[in-house]
């Protein structure tokens, strides 16, 4: 004898009224409370990104990098210069060794040379301002341009006599499509092919292996789909049909 034979299951029925399993609709916005609104506006602020009174928001430029402006880059007033050196280094691939670092207002005037004893707060920045990086490393990879300016990459070159003694070129390509078909474009060649990629698209749903029957032969398995003939492989033997049009059974 079971010891739970007398014993009443209960059953759960969960309320769904006002959830989007609900027939009558999707559930209705969550009402917050009081302290939650005030948690919420003291988190978002005026501006929607409220901050510590210690983080300070501050743009970085490079002396190497040109083109380059890091923007609004969070840092905390107690942070040592040293340590705000390790954390651009990521930004902007200077070592913390060396970089210089110069703190400027908004407009780009020089307000102090940051020491690496001295703590980002001690210079007193303020959101907006500029910290100005140095790279006194004359080996530098961003040294003269070369992480932005890509004129100062050499180019492959190659001479004409070279190009012609190559067989698969676009000039060689040229010529055989031109000895075929004297007013043979590219723009055309592009065309045809855009066709038969809408052709194709329509018969994307003919699927490998499916069902198929050929005019009036015998049915057999898609084996193959292309735009030239359509290979079938019957049951009992291979069939090959030219420019067979599949259908699906």
């Amino acid at each position: 004898i079971c010891p739970h034979a007398n014993r009443k299951m209960a059953t759960f029925a969960p309320n769904l009224n006002g959830t989007s399993m609900h027939a009558a609709g999707p559930a209705p916005r969550r009402q917050l409370t009081a302290e939650q609104v005030a948690m919420r506006e003291y988190c978002m602020g005026e501006e929607g990104r409220n901050q510590d009174d210690s983080t300070v928001l501050l743009h970085v430029s490079h002396s190497n990098l040109k083109k380059t402006f890091f923007q609004e880059i969070r840092l905390n007033r107690h942070t040592s210069i040293q340590d705000v050196k390790q954390k651009l280094e990521f930004h902007t691939g200077t070592s913390a060794q060396s970089a210089q670092l110069y703190l400027l207002d908004e407009v780009g005037n020089t307000i102090a040379e940051c020491e690496d004893q001295r703590k980002l707060g001690f210079y007193s920045p303020y959101d907006g301002c500029r910290l100005h990086i140095v790279d006194l490393d004359p080996n530098s990879a961003s040294a003269g341009g070369w992480l932005e300016d890509t004129s100062l990459v050499k180019k492959y070159e190659i001479s004409e006599e070279a190009y012609d003694a190559r067989e698969n070129t676009y000039r060689r390509f040229k010529e055989k499509k031109l000895q075929d078909d004297p007013n043979w474009t590219l723009k055309g060649e592009m065309e045809k092919k855009a066709g038969k990629a809408a052709v194709l698209l329509l018969l994307s749903p003919v699927c490998m292996f499916s069902k198929c029957a050929v005019l009036e032969r015998e049915r057999g398995r898609v084996t193959g789909v292309d735009l030239g003939p359509v290979r079938v492989e019957n049951v009992r033997s291979t069939l090959s049909g030219d420019a067979c049009d599949p259908l699906l059974h």
